[in-house]
């Protein structure tokens, strides 16, 4: 049992790690979620709570879905735009319904169709891809205001008509999760991963309210149109009073209905609330609430967790996106789903469905396919594949030739040998290095170091770093601000040419006295980035232990390259496994496993990402 629990850690690590970097959203792997299910339900669940207040409709001239009676017309797929960056960090429509702004590491004003900027938001993060970005976005209902939000704890507001900075506010110490404004724009609520949820007068920038929701994970927040009521969502969603701070009620998502609440939003009227859980029942849903009753009145399953949800202007429709590839549009009233969209082997990172109901965008991995009638705007793009017509899992016999074999290209590059087993103890002995008094050791081998740990985050990292700095190791600054908390911590560390990966995470509740998880990782002398780059690649993210490129080649063409490139080099094939979603092939020498990874990509392109690890074999 310790050994798979062990198993299944390390692997949450590295699709979190993915995930983060390249905004696939997935904030329930790597424990931050994890732990939820052991976590209690708190006495303020109860639905015995303050009577909530009447909420004002918001108006709205958007009809985004058929009157009754009428049968609901599948959108059609009528502009494709792939942006420069992989990753964009955040979406948000404005009131026009055709420009829209992109977050990331320079926020940008785009016009769909056009293939340069409307404006860049320079300066903002001038430590872009090392430290932090723009990871949320709003933009007032009046056009008026654009508010900015990153993994530094600031707040950014804007004129947005003139794109000219009118405050930064210093708002959430460890990050921003979510900003969002009341309909007149006059006030604003922020909240991050520290656990606490504000509410800010924008012309003033000073704080309305400050709530301490005492969760341990990241919160978002939503506000009503009127301005008055707010919600944070974690662990649970409560509902607070946006000037006072009081607490007026919860949702009761009480264990085991939600592990982790990734999105929460309000309708365009205030009076419902959709959830988007990572897992509901283990049913992988999005939950609409009737705010009054905290009672719900609709379950919209998926096969995969839901990551992302969107109202539709009238409240009649919701967009939701899931952990796999689909998007699909859903009647609330009838709990139907009226049309399923597949993201061509892409994670669905964002749905948002434009302010005037006619436009429904799907945002992933770097790319935004925006879907509506004929005619609203002009047609580039052909409709996606629907992979699930592609054939199943299947997996290549070891060292397979390509049909028509190429003679291996002569290296181009020129890489230390890998490290033997040996070398790396030499480094670092994992089984003598000290480890954490009083611990419940589950996997002790020569590369991989994990066990249970009866400190804190912050304890045990004060541990290791004084223990490390003394063994000659430098620690490299993480960039990802959903390991670099008190509840999930990565770090990776480097001495003469070697990495050593370091992890810890927050268990729910204590087991036998424990509370975190330990993990060491020796990941060899192999820098990623001298690696040949594919044909006509282009890198997207690079570190020694992690590089991926973004080529013009097909992914059949980018695995046959990867095969000859690597293995001029001196690296045996040890094994290729392929899915609907790509293909991993993986390469041992001495005792460090190099995998490529290719999935197909956007616009014809293919991604290529090159990871290394030291294996026990």
């Amino acid at each position: 049992m310790k050994t798979f629990l062990c198993a299944m850690f390390r692997q949450q690590v590295w699709v979190l790690l993915l995930a983060v970097l390249f905004s696939v959203s997935i904030v329930g792997c790597g424990g931050a979620d994890e732990d939820a299910t052991t976590t209690p339900a708190t006495e303020s669940s109860s639905n015995n709570q303050t009577p909530l207040p009447a909420k004002a409709d918001a108006s709205s001239d958007a009809e985004p879905s058929p009157p009754a009676g009428e049968p609901f017309e599948p959108l059609e797929l009528l502009s494709t735009m792939v942006l420069q960056e992989y990753s964009l960090g955040a979406f948000t429509f404005a009131p026009d319904s055709t420009t829209f702004v992109t977050g990331g590491g320079e926020p940008k004003v785009w016009r769909i169709g056009d293939e340069e900027p409307l404006h860049i938001f320079e300066g903002l993060y001038p430590l872009t891809g090392t430290i932090v970005e723009a990871d949320t976005l709003a933009i007032s209902a009046n056009g008026k205001l654009l508010a900015i939000g990153g993994g530094d704890g600031l707040v950014h507001l804007f004129d947005f008509e003139n794109n000219e900075l009118l405050h930064s506010i210093e708002a959430n110490e460890a990050g921003i999760v979510s900003v969002a404004f009341s309909q007149d724009g006059k006030r604003l609520v922020s909240s991050g991963y520290d656990g606490l949820v504000k509410t800010w007068n924008t012309e003033t920038a000073e704080p309305l309210a400050v709530i301490n929701t005492e969760s341990q994970k990241a919160v978002r927040s939503d506000i009503t149109p009127d301005g008055k009521t707010v919600l944070s969502a974690g662990d649970e969603v409560f509902l607070w009073n946006a000037e006072s701070g009081d607490q007026l009620g919860a949702l009761g998502l009480s264990e085991p209905r939600a592990v982790f609440v990734r999105e929460a939003k309000f309708t365009a009227d205030g009076k419902q609330v959709v959830t988007a859980d990572l897992t509901v029942d283990f049913e992988n849903a999005a939950l609409v609430w009737a705010v009054d009753t905290r009672k719900i009145i609709a379950t919209l399953k998926h096969e995969f967790g839901v990551g992302a949800v969107s109202f539709s202007p009238d409240g009649k429709l919701l967009a939701t996106g899931d952990m796999d590839t689909q998007a699909q549009i859903w009647d609330i009233a009838a709990q139907k789903s009226l049309q399923t969209i597949i993201e061509e082997g892409n994670t669905v990172d964002e749905v948002a469905w434009s302010p005037d109901g006619k436009l429904l965008a799907i945002v992933s991995d770097g790319t935004i396919r925006f879907y509506g009638r004929p005619g609203t705007i002009k047609t580039s793009a052909a409709k996606p594949q629907d992979l699930s017509t592609e054939p199943p899992l299947e997996a290549d016999t070891v060292g397979a030739p390509a049909d028509e074999p190429e003679s291996p290209a002569p290296p181009t590059v020129k890489l230390p040998e890998a490290a033997t087993m040996e070398q790396l103890v030499a480094m670092l002995d994992l089984e003598k290095f000290p480890r954490i008094e009083g611990g419940d050791y589950q996997t002790t081998e020569k590369n991989n170091i994990g066990y249970l740990a009866p400190l804190t985050i912050p304890e045990a990292r004060e541990f290791y770093r004084e223990k490390l700095s003394a063994a000659g190791w430098q620690e490299r600054e993480q960039s990802v601000a959903e390991l670099d908390t008190d509840q999930s911590w990565l770090r990776i560390y480097e001495k003469e040419g070697y990495l050593l990966r370091l992890y810890f995470n927050t268990l729910g509740d204590s087991v036998e006295g424990q509370k975190i998880t330990v993990e060491f990782l020796h990941m060899g002398n192999i820098d990623t980035r001298k690696l040949p780059a594919p044909a006509g690649g282009e890198v997207t993210f690079e570190t020694p232990e992690f590089t991926s490129y973004t080529a013009d080649i097909d992914p059949d063409e980018a695995l046959e390259n990867c095969r000859r490139q690597i293995t001029a080099l001196g690296w045996k094939e040890e094994s290729v496994q392929k899915s609907n979603f790509g293909a991993a092939i993986t390469f041992v020498q001495n005792a460090i496993t190099l995998t490529a990874r290719i999935q197909p990509g956007t616009g014809g392109q293919t991604l290529v990402m090159y990871d290394v690890a030291a294996h026990a074999k």
